[in-house]
Order: structure tokens, then C-alpha cells, then sequence
């Protein structure tokens, strides 16, 4: 059975004349549109058990559907994961050159090999290498046929005629860096597309603040009085490393690229001259200006000055200094890589702040739904029993007094025997107490069903004028389950401040949630310390303050736990920061707080730990609220 061959290109003469080549061979052939995803082709040819094809030859800059990756990226990788008998063929129909660094990039990628554009010149070489991947023979007479048809059927002066199109280096350099920035873009998402959501596998190589000693770095040092001969020799049977480091008495001298070394050489007589000699003859007849970074300089630091490098130096690889003598070769390509996989981490971390956020956006949008509707529901019921407590009071008052009258006006036995029986007497004593606790119950009930229907106002659009103290009494009575009869909660309202303009059940989440860390704190201290003497205590406090030639009014929340430590504190505001143990904190409670605070309402919230308190410095935490009066 002959080969098979999928061919998807851009150019559509390149496309026809590869297809006319490799039907000339008695070679199955496909042609496939760009747009076509190919990755999804193969998926579906093994799921429905057809046979693949031998040989894939597309174009390397073909792009997803979407415009967002490079399909070559895509198809190498499924390929080598799924262990294929396919190889990858990929071609560059816009160029008459391969580049050294462009066939190692296609190498990396999992490709056979990176091929040119058909011309005249190359079409024998290209034809006989495609045919050593796919493992079938050439006819030469066949291909000579195709030659002749070709060019005489087409005006096309870039297919099957001598290459006439010059690329300026700065064009090719910058063409490179494109596209490798696109495969690398493409591949770095697809292995976070492909991960699970385990903790293990969620941690990316490299962290934010990574350096570029943390990369791969090449060592290969000669010194100066060796021949250029053994560089090259190295270099040949190491195809990686980047460029030779010159030493002198084991003291770095300089730097000569690969590119460079190549350079040199193809000049006239440049073999004669420079392959035999020391090798610092080289380097004074070529080098450039070589970019040496201290290997503690962060990678993102280090990609944007070497792409700020003169047109010359573009490409070039850089020097990382390690210590005082020890020098390695980092290679632009992995610098990029490396910048690449930090920026998709720093993606990543955004994206999964935006999701907590909108998470718990949501569960606060369903918690105030679910709570107005709750507090809607009780509130009649309770208002009932609130507003019957009043007569009810009155009836048993009537009662006890008509009971306490018979029982002095009429001394008849049976009814002394049913009051004994009943134990009148203490029903009389006990009767307004349990009545009174009704009452204290049906109030209690009744600010709490109040400050439930304040709190589920979180999506209030217009702001309002509202009682600051009235939003700090009522996130007390909902946290009041919490503070039971062990946190006292000492309370210093200024009575002559506290209506601002505002959003009620925002503002009430920010109370509750600072509130609630200083109950976990001080609950925190009692476990660890007990009370022995202590006494857990949390101190609220409003009044008057001016900064910077403006009025505010202040809300402090203190306690006496034992504070947090100082290399916390600056990032108490920061999202999923959290000073409590696994499993008891979302570290988003004091981001919102500081989102509301500051974004919602123009505000500040400051943090002071410890803090002072009349005079004296006091330990444990405190948070002022600043909200503007006006």
C-alpha cells in the first residue's frame, strides 16, 4: 500500500506543487484547508479506527480556528503523546532558508524536520529528504516531468524559480521571535488546559519571582590560546549550546555565539584564517557587545532587556554571571520560554482571583436573596408575638391579682387544696418573669430579623444616608451566637457622628467580616493561653477625624489577641492571603473588605498591630475605618 500524506499549506502554489510532487511518487495525498483543525482529524480518524496517515506536511505558522495557537504545536504534541506512527513534516512556504535556531525550535517541537519553500533550486534535495522521513523511493524522471509542467504553467516567480526575494536579518529576526513567542504561547496553554485540579499538578516550575540561575544553563569554556578548530568541533557535536565563553587564566575574557562563530567563518578565507589560530582572533575579528546579567536578576527583568538589545544583538544569547568566576550561557529561546510560563502563571493566579471572586460574589448574591426572603417570612410571625407580648403582660398582671384576691376574700378547703396541688403560688411569683422573657425574646428575635434584611441589601446600586451605629449594632446581634457570654464588647459611640451616605448591607459585611477575625483571634488566644485572669474583650469605637484638610468618620475595631505579625500585615488585604489554619479561611474576607471600603465608598482602612489606646501601647489588632462625611 502506497503512503499516505496529509498536506495543509498556505500558499496555494506551494500547496498544488507538493501535491503534484508527491501524487508523482505514488503517494497517497490529502489536502486539507488551513482553517481545518487538524488535531481533531486525527482524533476522529483513531476513535473511528481508520488508518492514519503516514506523513503530515503543513505549514508551520498555520494557525487554530480560532486564530490562537500554531496547529504545528498542536499536532507534534498529540503525535508524540498518543504514539503514533505519523511524522510531522513542517514547511515554511515564505522562506528560501531554514535557519539553524528555526530547525532546533521545529526539533524541540517533535517534528521530523523543517523544510523551505519549493523552488528550482532545491526542489531534487527537498523531494529526496521528504522521501527519507516517509521511507519510499524517488523517480527522478517523474519529478523532472513535474519540473517542466510547473514552470511552464505558472507566473508565479516564487515557486520553481531561482530565489529573488531578499529578507532584511531584521525581518527575519523579528519573524522568529514572533513565531516562537506564538508556539510557546500555544504550548504552555495547552499543558495548563490539561491539568487536573489537584494541588500537586497546579503548581507551575517556576514562581513569579524566579531568576534566571533557575534556568538551563549551558557551560562550555575554552580559553583563548586554544584553537578555533575545537570550538567548532564542540559545537558540532553539541548542538545546544549556544556560543563558546572565553577564559584567560580561568578569568572570563568574553563571549562568541554560535551565530557569530558561523558568521566569521563564512567569510572569505575566513575558515584559513580563523580555524587554526587561537581562538581570541576570533573574537577580535567579530565580537559583539555581549549582554552579562548577575544570575539573581529576575527572568521577566532579564527577557525585556534582551529584546531591548540593538538590531545586531537582537538573538543574541546572554551571560549569566553566577559568582565572582563562574559564567553560563543562557539561550534566548529558553529566556523566553521561561518569561512566557511565568506570564501564563501570573494569568492563571489572575484568572483564578476573578473566578474566587465572582464565586463569592455569587454566594453573597444568593446568601442576601435567601436572607431577605428568610427574614421577610419571619419577620410577620415575629411582629405578631412582639406586638401581643404587650396584652399579654396586662392579662396575666389582671389574673395574678384577681387570683391573689380570691384567695384572701374565700378560705374554702378545695380551693386551698387546688392551689397547693397546682402550686399557685409559685406560678403567681413566676408567671410575669417568663412573660418578660417572651418579650426580651420577641426584641432579640426582632433585631436580629432587622439586621438580617439590612444585610441582604448587598445589591444596592444608589447609595444612602444611613446610621453608622445602627449597621455596627446590627452585625453584632447576627455574630451575637459567636460572642455568647465569654467576648466582651465594649462599645464608645461619639452620638453627635454617624449618619453618612453609604450602602448599608456592604458596609455591615465589612463590620462582620473584621468583627468575626477578632473573634477567631481571641478564641485563638483562649485555646492557647486560657483565661487565667484574661479577659477576651472587643472595642468599638466612632468619632471625628481629619486628614489631609478632609473629614472622615472613624470607625475603630480592636481586640486583645495576640496581633499579627509584622511580615503579615502588608499582606493582610491581598486575595486568598489568610493568617488562619488549612480549611478555615478563603483569604478573601479582608479583600472585599478593602474593596468596599476603598472602592465602594472612597474610604480608607488602616491597620495597627499592635496599636495604642489611651496613651498605651496595647496588644492585638486594631482596624480603622475612614469614611468620608461628605
Amino acid at each position: 500500500m502506497a503512503p499516505s500524506v496529509v498536506i495543509a499549506q498556505i500558499s496555494e502554489e506551494q500547496e498544488k506543487l507538493w501535491q503534484a510532487v508527491l501524487e508523482s511518487q505514488g503517494l497517497e495525498v490529502t489536502v486539507k484547508s488551513p482553517q481545518e483543525d487538524l488535531t481533531q482529524y486525527l482524533k476522529e480518524e483513531k476513535r473511528s479506527g481508520q488508518k492514519l496517515p503516514d506523513l503530515i506536511l503543513m505549514d508551520m505558522g498555520i494557525t487554530s480556528s480560532d486564530g490562537s495557537s500554531l496547529q504545528a504545536v498542536e499536532v507534534c504534541r498529540w503525535c508524540s503523546e498518543n504514539g503514533v506512527k505519523t511524522k510531522v513534516i513542517l514547511n515554511n512556504s515564505k522562506q528560501d532558508q531554514i535557519l539553524p535556531l528555526k530547525q532546533r525550535w521545529a526539533t524541540r517541537l517533535g517534528a521530523a524536520d523543517l523544510l523551505p519553500r519549493l523552488f528550482s533550486e532545491n526542489l531534487h534535495a527537498i523531494v529526496e529528504r521528504v522521501a527519507e522521513i516517509g521511507e519510499f523511493s524517488v523517480s527522478r524522471a517523474a519529478l523532472e516531468q513535474i519540473f517542466a509542467t510547473t514552470r511552464a504553467e505558472t507566473e508565479d516567480t516564487t515557486v520553481l524559480a531561482p530565489k529573488t526575494e531578499v529578507r532584511t536579518l531584521r525581518e527575519v529576526k523579528t519573524d522568529e521571535i514572533v513565531r516562537k513567542l506564538a508556539a510557546l504561547t500555544s504550548t504552555i496553554n495547552e499543558v495548563y488546559a490539561e491539568e487536573d485540579t489537584t494541588e500537586a499538578e497546579k503548581t507551575t516550575g517556576l514562581s513569579l519571582d524566579a531568576t534566571i540561575q533557575e534556568l538551563t544553563l549551558y557551560d562550555f569554556q575554552l580559553e583563548t590560546n586554544r584553537s578555533g578548530s575545537e570550538a567548532i568541533r564542540y559545537l558540532e557535536e553539541n548542538t545546544l549550546i549556544p556560543g563558546v565563553i572565553l577564559v584567560e587564566n580561568g578569568k572570563y575574557f568574553g563571549f562568541l555565539s554560535r551565530r557569530r562563530i558561523l558568521e566569521i567563518l563564512s567569510r572569505p578565507f575566513g575558515q584559513e584564517l580563523f580555524l587554526k589560530r587561537p581562538i581570541v582572533k576570533m573574537y577580535d575579528a567579530g565580537a559583539l557587545d555581549t549582554m552579562i546579567l548577575p544570575g539573581n536578576t529576575s527572568v521577566v527583568v532579564a527577557a525585556v532587556n534582551a529584546l531591548r538589545r540593538a538590531e545586531a544583538l537582537i538573538y543574541e544569547p546572554l551571560v549569566v554571571q553566577i559568582d565572582r568566576d563562574n559564567y553560563r550561557m543562557l539561550d534566548l529561546h529558553d529566556l523566553l520560554l521561561a518569561q512566557l510560563e511565568i506570564q501564563e502563571t501570573a494569568s492563571k493566579m489572575l484568572r483564578d482571583q476573578a473566578k474566587a471572586r465572582i464565586v463569592q460574589m455569587e454566594k453573597m448574591a444568593s446568601l442576601g436573596q435567601m436572607l431577605a426572603e428568610v427574614a421577610h417570612d419571619i419577620r410577620n410571625p415575629v411582629n405578631f408575638i412582639h406586638g401581643n407580648v404587650e396584652y399579654l403582660q396586662s392579662y396575666c398582671q389582671s389574673l395574678v391579682k384577681t387570683i391573689e384576691t380570691l384567695q384572701r376574700e374565700i378560705s374554702h378547703p378545695t380551693l386551698q387544696q387546688l392551689i397547693e396541688t397546682e402550686n399557685l403560688s409559685y406560678v403567681i411569683h413566676d408567671l410575669p418573669r417568663v412573660v418578660n422573657g417572651i418579650k426580651l425574646g420577641a426584641e432579640q428575635l426582632r433585631n436580629l430579623v432587622t439586621g438580617l434584611q439590612s444585610f441582604s441589601h448587598m445589591e444596592e446600586v444608589v447609595p444612602d444616608i444611613l446610621d453608622i451605629h445602627e449597621c455596627i449594632e446590627n452585625s453584632l446581634t447576627i455574630l451575637s451566637n459567636r460572642l455568647k457570654d465569654q467576648i466582651t464588647v465594649e462599645k464608645h459611640f461619639n452620638e453627635e457622628v454617624g449618619e453618612i451616605l453609604g450602602f448599608q448591607g456592604q458596609l455591615m459585611q465589612v463590620f462582620m467580616n473584621i468583627i468575626g477575625n477578632a473573634i477567631d483571634a481571641l478564641y485563638e488566644k483562649m485555646e492557647k493561653i486560657g483565661r487565667n485572669g484574661w479577659q477576651p474583650k472587643i472595642i468599638i469605637s466612632t468619632g471625628l477625624k481629619q486628614e489631609n484638610g478632609n473629614d472622615f468618620l472613624s470607625i475603630k475595631i480592636a481586640d486583645n489577641g495576640e496581633g499579627i505579625p509584622p511580615e503579615h500585615q502588608k499582606r493582610i488585604f491581598e486575595s486568598f492571603f489568610t493568617t488562619k489554619a488549612a480549611g478555615k479561611g478563603t483569604g478573601l474576607g479582608m479583600a472585599i473588605t478593602h474593596e468596599i471600603v476603598v472602592q465602594k465608598h472612597k474610604g480608607k482602612i488602616l491597620l495597627n498591630s499592635p496599636y495604642v489606646m489611651d496613651g498605651k501601647k496595647v496588644t492585638g489588632t486594631e482596624f480603622e475605618i475612614l469614611l468620608p462625611t461628605s
